[in-house]
């Protein structure tokens, strides 16, 4: 068992108050990130279904979870995977 002075006690409890502030702001902005992302794609496939396509639903949530590729590239990749699934079986 440790056992701390008063002034040591009173700085160690100062400073993790502070990092547990500092990460519950952190991870604060990185939900309403995520909850952006999230009614983003929740348009998107509202889109995608109103449109008439049938997207291939793995690669959406794949590009949900990747910010770094974006939403739309998605849908577009779903696009050109169809446009070549159509040519292949009409040949």
């Amino acid at each position: 068992m440790l056992e701390y002075t008063y002034e040591e006690a009173l700085e160690l409890l100062t400073n993790n108050l502070a990092n547990a502030i500092e990460t519950v702001d952190s991870l604060d902005t990185d939900l309403d990130f995520i909850k952006d992302q999230i009614t983003t794609t929740e348009v998107n496939i509202a889109r995608v279904y109103n449109n008439g396509e049938t997207p291939d639903w793995n690669s959406l949530l794949f590009c949900h979870f990747s910010p770094s590729l974006g939403i739309n590239s998605c849908v577009t990749d779903v696009r050109e995977k169809r446009k070549a699934q159509n040519a292949d079986a009409a040949k």
